[in-house]
């Protein structure tokens, strides 16, 4: 998957920017930074070396994040838990049926 310099998401522009210190700065390889419209991602670095797939889990991680923020969905959007585990069974169904839109 080719991670897009930026996204849509319910209208909005989402920018979509590599940082090659985010995992040192906060101990994270993304955020959705929801006051800058950007998703910030982990480049990869001689520290970090991140697969594709590992980049793609990140990205949707982080759309899921922009949803529940969007959909005003505060709980939802600060459990980590529920994110991870959606966006990993998102991922599997995209990656498994080779659905792309």
């Amino acid at each position: 998957m080719k991670i897009p310099d930026k996204i849509k998401i319910v209208g909005r522009d989402i920018k979509v920017v590599w940082v090659p210190d985010l995992v040192q700065q906060d101990d994270i390889v993304g955020q959705a930074a929801f006051r800058y419209d950007t998703i910030r991602l982990q480049s990869n670095n001689a520290g970090l070396i991140k697969t594709p797939q590992s980049l793609a889990l990140s990205l949707l991680h982080e759309i899921l994040h922009w949803a529940f923020f969007l959909m005003h969905e505060d709980k939802q959007n600060k459990d980590e838990a529920l994110v991870s585990r959606l966006s990993e069974v998102l991922y599997q169904v995209l990656h498994d049926n080779q659905l792309r839109f």
